[in-house]
Formats: structure tokens, C-alpha cells, sequence
């Protein structure tokens, strides 16, 4: 077993302990402290919701308090925009920026330590026999969901290889998504991943459409910048118990703490000074004709959204599509799955990948949904 064989089966059976929340409807207006106040008083169910089928959540699953107001649906934004990039490039951490975080990942990837990952697409990943990607082949027949077991669904996007998913690799070479497979870029992946959650779709027979939206990466980044960094507890102090959703996660002495089944920071949402800040910056740079949704950015846009994590050193062909098929290996096509390839799948979409150490076998992922 190669070297990073052995990283990818390091947390293989954690991706079923990740969690996942929904974000209600309010009633009334709110102050930005009420938003970020998990103990609000505000309930209500939104249209693109975790299915009830979550049978692997832990016992700290909850609602959230909602945007206030109901945030009205964006004009779609187009299939491609110009550069592409989603994944934020600024921040006012003292960590590495969203991108820096990818790019590292990038190039610590390939060749591998036993140069069996020459590129990040799937012909070059030698570790992978070559057949495993011939019996994946799709035949573009939706597989029919309806009464399959969870094991049926996995056979079906797993035949045989758990790193191997139907269909992606016909997919990611129709589409050459990567100018230089050795060295995707941030805005390259972005659009990889988009067309990874628009490939699932069409396995399951799922129609509804995705796209990604700036506002739910930036929501993706803050949570995480919230949970994994002390820099938002001066601004933005917890006046109740730390450790919730909104946080603060860290404690006086500067020990982490999270009471939300690891979720903490989850619904933090920053001022419009800080707002105006990451948007100015790269890569959105106040570009409202590329990203029209940011125009009016004013409330919380999530209402979804679900934790994960991947071996870090998986090539970006393989490492989102792996996140997803265990999902619903895991849970069919509810829980973590459902804003995915669920009945009520949801139009919009942003993620964050946090990495802080280069060496570290782990990526954590959190991707929120919303519509």
C-alpha cells in the first residue's frame, strides 16, 4: 500500500460522522445580533431543506435562525462566468486564503510520494487500475432510485472501487475542465465541482439545476474562519454560552470548543463593513456583472448546510466526487445527500475547502445550500 493509499483509508469511515443543518424561515425582522443568535426565537421550515431521512445525525442537529429578510432569489448566473473563481482569495485571518488553501493542495498532490498520482486527472492516477474506470462507464441511464436499498445506490455509483465513481471519468475528459492537469486553478476546480454535483444529478435523474453563488463560498469561508480562528471574537463576542453555532469557538484560555455536534460558527454572518470588504477583494472585486448575487447582498443567504472532509492528497478529479458518493452511500438520498441529489435538491451553491497545515492528510469541507 502506497503512501497515499494509506492516507486515503485514514479517515475513510469518518465521512459517515459529519453533520449537517437547516436554516428556517423567520418571522419578523431581525438585528444582525438576532441572526447570529442561535437562541432566537424564529422557526419555520424552508423550501430547500435536508431531507428527514438522517438517520447518522448526532444529537446536536438543530435549525438555525434564517436571513432576515427572506432573501429574494439572484438572477441566474450564467454557466461560465468570465474567470470562473468562486473560492475566495482575501481574508482577514492571519491564515492562508481560501485559494492559497486549494493551491497548496495542488501542488502537494502530485507526483505523489511514489509518483502514482502524475496529474489530478483520472488516467494518471497509477494506483487506480485501469479497468476499475472501464467498469464505471455510464451508460446515460438515470439509475431509478425508487425502493433501493442504500448498499444498491452505492453499487451503482461505486461498482467496485470506492475512489472510482461512475461516469466521472468520461465526464471530466468530455469536458478537459483542467488547461494543465498538473496544476488546476482555484477557478478551474470551482467549475469542476459544479459540473461533479450536475453529474450526480444526472445519474439519479435528479433535473434541477445548480449554480454556484459568492455568497454562500463567502458564507462557507466565514463559518469556517469563525470555527478554526480567533480573529471575529473581538468584533463579534459571544454574550451566551460559546461553542454555538455562531460561535465564539474558542475558549478564554484559547482552547476550541464546539456544543453544536461541530458546528460552531456555522451561522456566522459579518457586518456589511466586512461584507464590503471580502467583496471588494479578490475575486469579486466589486464585479456585480459577473456576480450579480453580491449586488445586494444584505442578509444570510444559507439555508443548508452539511460538514464533510477528504483525504487531502486525493487529485482534484477524484476528491469532491468522493465527498458525495459517500454521502449517499451513507445515507441514501437524504441527510447530507438531500441538498445534493435529494427530492428537494437545491439550485444554489457554495463550499470551503480548510487545510491551514500543508502536511496535513485531512481536508475539511462544508458546503452550503440554498433556494
Amino acid at each position: 500500500m502506497t503512501l497515499h493509499q494509506e492516507s486515503m483509508t485514514l479517515h475513510q469511515e469518518e465521512i459517515l460522522e459529519t453533520t449537517i443543518i437547516g436554516f428556517p424561515e423567520p418571522l419578523g425582522e431581525q438585528t444582525l445580533e438576532e441572526i447570529n443568535d442561535i437562541n432566537s426565537p424564529i422557526f419555520g421550515v424552508p423550501e430547500c431543506l435536508i431531507s428527514a431521512n438522517n438517520d447518522l445525525e448526532d444529537e446536536y442537529e438543530s435549525t438555525l435562525p434564517p436571513p432576515t429578510p427572506l432573501p429574494t432569489p439572484p438572477p441566474t448566473p450564467p454557466l461560465v462566468v468570465p474567470n470562473g473563481l468562486y473560492s475566495t482569495s482575501f481574508t482577514l485571518t492571519t491564515r492562508p486564503t481560501g485559494t492559497e488553501m486549494m493551491n497548496a493542495m495542488t501542488t502537494g498532490t502530485v507526483p505523489g510520494a511514489n509518483n502514482d498520482q502524475l496529474t489530478h486527472a483520472p488516467d494518471d492516477i497509477t494506483w487506480i487500475p485501469t479497468h476499475r474506470g472501464v467498469e464505471a462507464q455510464w451508460d446515460g441511464i438515470p439509475f431509478d432510485p425508487t425502493g433501493k436499498t442504500n448498499g444498491e445506490l452505492c453499487d451503482f455509483l461505486r461498482p467496485g472501487q470506492p475512489y472510482v465513481i461512475r461516469g466521472i471519468r468520461e465526464k471530466f475528459y468530455e469536458l478537459n475542465p483542467f488547461a494543465d492537469n498538473a496544476n488546476p486553478t482555484p477557478s478551474e476546480i470551482d467549475l469542476w465541482n459544479i459540473e461533479v454535483i450536475r453529474h450526480f444529478r444526472a445519474l439519479l435523474g435528479v433535473t434541477t439545476p445548480v449554480q454556484p453563488d459568492g455568497r454562500l463560498y463567502l458564507e462557507s469561508r466565514w463559518a469556517d474562519e469563525r470555527k478554526y480562528t480567533q480573529t471575529w471574537d473581538t468584533k463579534y463576542p459571544r454574550t451566551g454560552v460559546p461553542g454555538a453555532h455562531n460561535g465564539v469557538c474558542f475558549q478564554a484560555n484559547g482552547d476550541p470548543i464546539d456544543i453544536a455536534g461541530g458546528h460552531c460558527g456555522e451561522s456566522f454572518f459579518v457586518d456589511a463593513t466586512d461584507r464590503a470588504t471580502y467583496i471588494s477583494a479578490s475575486p469579486y472585486q466589486n464585479d456585480f456583472s459577473t456576480y450579480p448575487e453580491l449586488a445586494s447582498y444584505n442578509t444570510r443567504f444559507a439555508q443548508t448546510s452539511g460538514l464533510s472532509g477528504a483525504p487531502a492528497y486525493l487529485p482534484w478529479s477524484m476528491k469532491f466526487p468522493w465527498i458525495i458518493a459517500n454521502f449517499i452511500c451513507g445515507e441514501g438520498l437524504g441527510g447530507h445527500a438531500g441538498p445534493y441529489v435529494g427530492p428537494d435538491a437545491c439550485p444554489f451553491f457554495g463550499c470551503s475547502f480548510w487545510r491551514e497545515d500543508p502536511a496535513a492528510n485531512w481536508v475539511n469541507f462544508r458546503g452550503k445550500w440554498s433556494g
